[in-house]
């Protein structure tokens, strides 16, 4: 990393995040999909459409497979954007609007759930994606230390997107080197530490464990 880079620190505002030098943070899409019955064809096919998101200007992808489905999502879509315009092109792109809605309908998707937040520090390969419901009382300074709050109804304003979050506020992520790391952390007094934070209901949290099969940059 650069001087630059490595002493870059970030600012919130109303919508995202930017960097104390002005340059806006690169933004983390996650997409869980439920797919039951997709097949061994259709998640290569569903895969070649998410490889073309990547020749988008801006843009990367990566589709994986939940390790195990959880609440009946099975598939992550995380795309990274490296600006709030970049994200935009990608969603109303004939790509993704054509496309990929397309062979979603052809495979059947049962539902789904969208989170964008700010990507503050490198993700992958190996991840943990939880989506939680904040709790009434919960302290959100604590809060933001450990998850990212959503950008908000003025990012999806500026990108022209309806709301898709199904009433999730935070996104936590943490990142493994290995696949046997990640089964460590699931049964740590650290997880249950930070989830015994959010709302005690049925759908109060929806995690995807899974290999994203790359590193995916904070820093632009």
């Amino acid at each position: 990393k650069s001087s630059s880079s490595a002493t870059r620190k970030k600012h919130f505002f109303r919508g995202g995040c930017v960097s104390s030098d002005g340059g806006e943070m690169k933004i983390q899409h996650v997409v869980f999909f439920k797919f039951p019955s997709v097949g061994e064809e259709g998640e290569k096919a569903m895969a070649e459409v998410a490889s073309k998101f990547g020749s988008l200007e801006g843009i990367e992808c990566s589709l994986s497979k939940f390790f195990t489905p959880f609440c009946g999502y099975t598939h992550c879509l995380f795309v990274v954007a490296e600006t709030r315009e970049a994200l935009k092109a990608y969603l109303h792109s004939e790509v993704h609007l054509k496309t990929w809605m397309d062979a979603g309908k052809t495979y059947d998707c049962r539902g789904l759930v969208v989170f964008d937040s700010e990507l503050a520090e490198d993700v992958g390969p190996i991840v943990s994606i939880s989506l939680v419901k904040l709790d009434d009382g919960i302290n959100t300074e604590d809060l933001d230390k450990i998850a990212r709050p959503h950008l908000g109804a003025d990012f999806l304003k500026d990108v022209d997107w309806p709301d898709k979050t199904n009433g999730y506020t935070h996104c936590l992520v943490k990142s493994f080197p290995a696949r046997e790391l990640l089964g460590a952390y699931l049964t740590s007094d650290e997880r249950k530490k930070i989830f015994g934070l959010f709302a005690d209901s049925d759908d109060a949290m929806v995690t995807c464990n899974t290999c994203l099969g790359t590193v995916y940059k904070a820093n632009i």
